[in-house]
Parts: structure tokens; C-alpha cells; sequence
């Protein structure tokens, strides 16, 4: 039996609201901070002092934006830190002439471009064996989606060098990577992984040791035990969020006549805290789900594991791993609860790299 009523008292004070800030910043918190403000102010070379720049789809000169590195394991890193894209980073990423990309494919020492007129991003990655080639020419042989091994064979960012290792606050978590950490999983039958493992195999995947000692199933078995509540009590998407993050938007709501007027004015709530890579949790007095939200163009997502009413292509099991429409998901939600007389609980969390730290392997 799940306490989802006793988590809730600790997690969420039944009204929307977003995260409010600390007032004084922790000396952790003071070094992030100091040296995400050093790389910003890091100059960015253009197009022009690298010679192996791609032709852009636009015929435009491609704008260079740096290399992938321990220090830079991802495209978003690269343009969160660029004065001239960091507002833009996002829809950047999300753009249609980017949806197809696999950014997770990367290697160290990739150079990394940006057509200004498209914003298509381009790369090209030197090995020893072969000459550079524009990653619109190179094919990559991928695992089949629908197994746990093949996801797993999935190449992985970095996630620190050898001198970040000896200085764990220089160690960065790209939340936003969690999404694509989890693609692989997509058509993967409930039976074979639900919806609390498949959350736990992305993080998993990003570095975030969760069994043994010291990882973060012990602690939230833990905090259960202090709180004398059965040891399984917070393994669920608040407890995730609990002890790995911090929620941004928090709300209980007793359905009424019309859910799918609830869920709409819901979703517009919600929206303007949504990120890529942030967990969501449903709950109810006697049920419970959690997942990961995503982004398909100009659509939020909800990559989760469950009963498959809302995705956005067809289901290969009616239950199992599947990409919704997150909209349509809530009011799914809604329907559900109001069938069962019940509230339902809303929580979206933001995850936290100083809290992570903990846990990375």
C-alpha cells in the first residue's frame, strides 16, 4: 500500500505555486555559481578560426560554437554558455531542423555548428582511422528500441575528466539529457519495466548510482524507516523528487463535471515552469505514476511507463514505455480520479545537481 498522503504532507501544501528560492546561498552553491559565471565569460571562437566548418543548409556561413569536452559533454552546454544563444538554447535544440538528431552520439573533440538562418545543428568528429565527416553523412548502426540491453549499449555523454573527478563540484548533471536516455526504452512492455524503473534507468544512465550502499534507493528507504513508514513508502516520483530535486510546481485538485476544461486550465498553469528532463508525479489516495517530461517541437511530452491512451505514435503494447502528449496525459489523470471519487495530486520536479552529487558514481 502506498502513503501517498503522508508523502504529500511533506511535499506539497495542496496549492500551485513555484519554487521559491533560498534566501542566502550555500558556499556549494557559491562555487556553482562562480564558476558558471567564469565559463559564461569564456569567449566563444566563431566559424572562421576553425577551417573544417560544414557549409550550412542555408548557404549561410555556419556560426562554430565549440568543442564537445568533459567540460562541454553536451550540445546544451555549448549554447547555455554562449552569450549569443544561452536565451535561446532551448528552442534551439528543439527546433524542427533538430528533431531527428542524435546529440548523444558525440564524441570528445566533436566540433559543433549552428546554422544562424535555420538553426540547424551540424557536427563533425575526427577519429584516428577515418578523416572528418559531416554528421548529415555518417550513418550509426543503433540497438533495437524495445530492450533494456540495447538502451543500455547507447553511447552516454560525459560526465567528468579525469581533473573534474578530483573536484566533484565541477561535475556537471544536464538534466535535459534524461529524455533521450530514456527514447531507447520506448515500446518496452510494462510487464519488463515500470513506470518508477524506467525513471531509475535513466538516471541511472546519467551517472546517478541508485543500488548498493550509499546510493539512492538506500536513502529513500532510509528516510521511509525514520519516518516509520515501510521501507518502500517514498520509492514513488514525490520521493524521487524529495531526496534528488526539488519541486517547481506543486497541486491538489478535487476533479469537478468537467476534467477536460481542468486539465486544459491545468496545463496552461503548469506550462511556464515546464523543462525538458523534469519528473512528473501523479498521485492519488490509492494510485500512483511518475515519469519524465520531454519535448516533440512545440509539443510537451510525458515519456512514462503505463496504460498507452496518449501517444504520439502508435503504441507497440497497449502497456509499456510510450511518449504522450502531456495535455492530454493530465486529463487523463483527471477523468481517472473523478471516476474513483478522489483527489489528485500534480507535482513536477526540477532535478538538482548539488543533491545528485551525492549519488553520482
Amino acid at each position: 500500500m502506498r502513503h501517498v498522503e503522508s508523502l504529500g504532507n511533506r511535499l506539497a501544501s495542496g496549492l500551485a505555486r513555484p519554487a521559491t528560492p533560498r534566501s542566502r546561498a550555500t558556499g556549494f552553491e557559491a562555487t556553482l555559481r562562480h564558476q558558471e559565471q567564469r565559463l559564461r565569460n569564456t569567449p566563444t571562437p566563431t566559424a572562421a578560426n576553425d577551417k573544417t566548418a560544414p557549409a550550412a543548409a542555408s548557404g549561410e556561413a555556419p556560426i562554430y560554437l565549440g568543442r564537445i569536452s568533459g567540460e562541454n559533454p553536451t550540445v546544451s552546454h555549448l549554447l547555455s554558455r554562449d552569450s549569443r544563444f544561452s536565451s535561446q538554447c532551448w528552442s534551439i535544440i528543439y527546433a524542427k531542423a533538430n528533431q531527428e538528431k542524435s546529440f548523444t552520439a558525440m564524441q570528445s573533440g566533436t566540433a559543433v555548428y549552428l546554422d544562424p538562418k535555420t538553426k540547424e545543428i551540424t557536427w563533425e568528429q575526427q577519429s584516428p582511422a577515418t578523416p572528418a565527416v559531416a554528421a548529415s553523412q555518417t550513418t550509426t548502426a543503433e540497438p533495437a528500441p524495445d530492450t533494456p540491453t540495447a538502451a543500455a549499449a547507447q553511447p552516454l555523454p560525459a560526465m567528468a575528466t579525469e581533473e573534474q573527478a578530483a573536484d566533484p563540484a565541477s561535475t556537471e548533471f544536464d538534466a535535459a539529457m534524461l529524455p533521450e536516455m530514456l527514447q531507447p526504452y520506448v515500446g518496452t512492455p510494462y510487464s519488463r519495466l515500470n513506470c518508477f524503473e524506467l525513471v531509475v534507468k535513466g538516471l541511472t544512465k546519467m551517472g546517478v548510482s541508485y543500488n548498493g550502499k550509499g546510493g539512492l534507493q538506500q536513502e529513500l528507504i532510509q528516510r521511509a524507516i525514520n519516518d516509520k513508514l515501510p521501507s518502500n513508502a517514498y520509492l514513488t516520483g514525490e520521493g524521487l523528487i524529495a531526496a534528488s530535486g526539488s519541486p517547481v510546481y506543486e497541486k491538489t485538485v478535487r476533479p469537478g463535471s468537467d476534467p477536460k476544461a481542468a486539465g486544459e486550465e491545468m496545463f496552461t498553469e503548469l506550462k511556464e515552469h515546464l523543462r525538458p528532463g523534469q519528473l512528473l508525479s501523479f498521485s492519488t489516495r490509492r494510485r500512483g505514476h511518475t515519469g519524465v517530461i520531454s519535448r516533440q517541437g512545440d509539443t510537451w511530452t510525458f515519456l512514462n511507463s503505463g496504460r498507452s491512451d496518449n501517444t504520439l505514435k502508435p503504441a507497440a503494447n497497449r502497456k509499456g514505455v510510450a511518449e504522450e502528449d502531456l495535455k492530454a496525459e493530465i486529463v487523463s489523470w483527471l477523468r481517472r480520479a473523478r471516476s474513483a471519487g478522489e483527489s489528485l495530486q500534480v507535482t513536477v520536479g526540477q532535478l538538482n545537481h548539488g543533491k545528485l552529487l551525492a549519488y553520482m558514481k
